[in-house]
């Protein structure tokens, strides 16, 4: 008979308990991994604690060889996105293992989650040209789409022995042993990692181990990325065990590989910002993947962006507090930041994602997240590349221009019977706000003999805190341009 043992053991003070009975809650989906990426303890689906553990119970009983081989399982279990994850011990080892059990009907709840993704876009379709959203739509539909991909946990094994072969020289990050015999589409099984730090006491590791981890990890997600191209794209600080002098990766669902043209024209770019005078970030961009278009819309920010996004790899030291882009980004573009978001693809945006989970482990052990050194010998291996693209530039210098003005644009949205929307934008937002408008909408303000190109440039040239633009309400609801100090 199986026997039942509680957690209790691994929890190392009461602020950890908490923590983790905060998980054991039990909530999640496609909620769930945005929160993980967050970096937020809370879980969003509430599910019965008694029938979730009846169903995975259920489901390691079908599983004959695990079955049999099983002494003893935990009580409570961990939560992720779409699998719960059980602590047991086999009988004839003297070791614990890590039982991971997919979450019940999990597919078909993100299934339900992709219906519903394109909320916002559709719902703004009315005041907005829908196509300058389309990237971003996309962008979340494919988010989606991947999640559906890790619901089979032989993939996750599959991904899992990829990702191992780049691991086997490094003598700091290590991948636990996976039990192969036991793998099925609803049940993985790996060596089970005792913790012996956790953020809350990471501060008791001497430096020079940090700064090992830090290296080790640095190598891993980012020389490794650039040279091979292969990224664990779910590297949030909860997939990561420290043990002794030791740092485990675990969670093998979300294996990604970067495209050849991608690695070198990233290298070619932060090539050009070390050693050129004269960059046409649009052109580098759109190297990258991103849709000029969108870019044209925020073009004169570009140069302070990139320094923005790019601080890693162009200076010697930084920390996350000091480097701190989200914010940075948002005091600069304000709501255009979604523009630059929803602009840059599905590469970058998984890249983008692994390097952020990176840098949030390497927040918490305090340690230098710089990687400018690491890549040069990257980037000399891409230099014969660079020629190429450096011929195929045949864009004129654009001198990029940008003029600050601290003041803001505010759009109101109201539709019978709906919550208010708000968007707000930098001032020089508005001398392509009619790029934004629906046709719809365009009609409505010339119907009503509205000089709206006037309107913008007294907006602009006013010294008045606040400046309403527009104010149109009709039987459909109302919407109101203003600009705020």
């Amino acid at each position: 008979m199986l026997e039942f043992f509680s957690l209790d053991s691994i929890y190392r003070n009461q602020n950890e308990k908490r923590f983790t009975q905060k998980i054991l809650k039990s909530r999640g989906a496609s909620s769930q991994k945005i929160i993980q990426m967050m970096d937020s303890e809370e879980n969003l689906m509430i599910e019965s604690k008694s029938a979730t553990l009846k169903y995975c119970l259920n489901i390691i009983e079908q599983n004959t060889q695990l079955k049999n081989d099983l002494k003893s399982i935990s009580k409570e279990y961990f939560v992720g996105s779409i699998a719960y994850v059980f602590k047991a011990k086999l009988k004839n080892h003297n070791e614990y293992i890590a039982i991971k059990v997919l979450r019940e009907n999990i597919e078909e709840k993100i299934k339900a989650d992709f219906n519903t993704s394109s909320f916002l876009t559709k719902s703004v379709n009315s005041i907005f040209k829908s196509e300058k959203f389309e990237n971003l739509e996309n962008f979340t539909s494919s988010f989606i789409q991947d999640m559906i991909f890790e619901c089979n946990l032989i993939d996750e094994e599959r991904n899992y022995l990829q990702f191992k072969k780049f691991l086997n020289e490094n003598e700091i990050l290590k991948v636990p042993k996976l039990f192969k015999s036991y793998t099925t589409k609803k049940i993985i099984c790996y060596e089970w990692i005792e913790a012996t730090h956790t953020s809350i006491n990471y501060s008791t590791i001497n430096q020079e181990l940090k700064d090992e981890f830090s290296t080790a990890l640095k190598d891993v997600f980012i020389r490794n990325a650039l040279q091979n191209g292969v990224i664990q794209e779910d590297s949030n600080p909860a997939n990561l065990i420290v043990s002794n002098n030791k740092i485990f990766l675990i969670d093998f669902g979300k294996i990604y590989k970067l495209p050849l043209n991608f690695r070198i024209a990233l290298c070619y770019f932060i090539h050009k910002l070390q050693t050129a005078e004269n960059i046409d970030y649009i052109y580098h961009y759109s190297l990258l993947g991103y849709d000029k278009k969108s870019l044209e819309l925020i073009k004169d920010y570009l140069p302070v962006v990139t320094e923005i996004l790019l601080a890693p790899f162009l200076t010697s030291h930084l920390t996350v507090k000091s480097w701190n882009p989200s914010n940075k980004l948002s005091v600069l573009l304000g709501d255009l930041k979604w523009i630059l978001r929803s602009a840059g693809g599905i590469t970058n945006f998984k890249f983008t994602r692994s390097l952020l989970g990176l840098y949030k482990s390497l927040d918490q052990l305090d340690v230098n997240i710089s990687s400018q050194s690491l890549i040069i010998p990257v980037i000399e291996s891409y230099k014969s590349d660079f020629k190429i693209l450096d011929s195929n530039n045949k864009t004129p210098h654009y001198k990029y221009n940008l003029h600050f003005d601290s003041r803001k644009v505010c759009i109101h949205i109201k539709k019978m019977n709906d919550k208010e929307t708000k968007v707000t934008l930098p001032i020089n937002a508005l001398y392509s706000v009619t790029d934004f408008l629906s046709d719809e909408t365009l009609n409505i303000i010339k119907k009503q003999n509205i000089n709206l190109p006037d309107l913008v440039q007294k907006a602009i040239n006013s010294q008045e805190d606040d400046f309403e633009i527009l104010n149109i309400s009709n039987s459909n609801g109302s919407f109101k341009i203003t600009v705020i100090s």
